[in-house]
């Protein structure tokens, strides 16, 4: 039985112990001028959310670890199982925190020098073009249309004679 649980056992912790972190992080390189700028992540949701799961999965082991039922030996199995997957999400959230924040750093020290990415900057935005003239321009020679008329008030009805 020892072996069958412990083949289990790290069966699981193989499968579980690639986290979000561990599988979406994108590391910097281990060697990086200063003031340069890589490609790496600097969300944080990928380490948050191991430790939401690896976090909920330790406590489960803790709770099936002092459940008291008929079948000792399987909440033995299941706690140990929850247990080692939750401490391997806990270490996917670590690296992903340790990652993440030193490609913060490195982000950081090359913005200082006035480097904000991989790219050139962008040109200038190129001017708009011309507008469609919706109302009658001037003539060359005049510089405002002619005046309109005043428009005429709508006739007031008038009372009638009562009939």
């Amino acid at each position: 039985m020892p072996t069958k649980l412990a083949s289990l056992a790290l069966v699981t912790l193989v499968t579980h112990a690639t986290g979000c972190s561990l599988a979406f992080v994108k590391k910097a390189p281990p060697e990086v001028p200063a003031g340069a700028w890589v490609e790496c992540t600097e969300s944080k949701v990928a380490p948050v959310v191991d430790v939401v799961f690896g976090g909920s999965m330790v406590l489960g082991a803790v709770g099936i670890s002092q459940v008291e039922d008929r079948n000792r030996e399987a909440a033995q199995v299941a706690g140990v199982i929850y247990g080692l997957a939750g401490l391997g999400l806990l270490y996917s959230a670590f690296v992903g925190f340790r990652e993440t924040g030193r490609c913060d750093q490195i982000h950081d020290a090359a913005e200082a020098r006035g480097v904000y990415g991989p790219y050139p900057p962008a040109p200038y935005p190129y001017p708009y073009p011309p507008q469609p003239y919706l109302y009658p321009q001037p003539a060359p020679g005049q510089p405002y249309p002619p005046a309109q008329p005043a428009p005429q008030p709508y006739p007031q009805p008038q009372p009638q004679a009562p009939q």
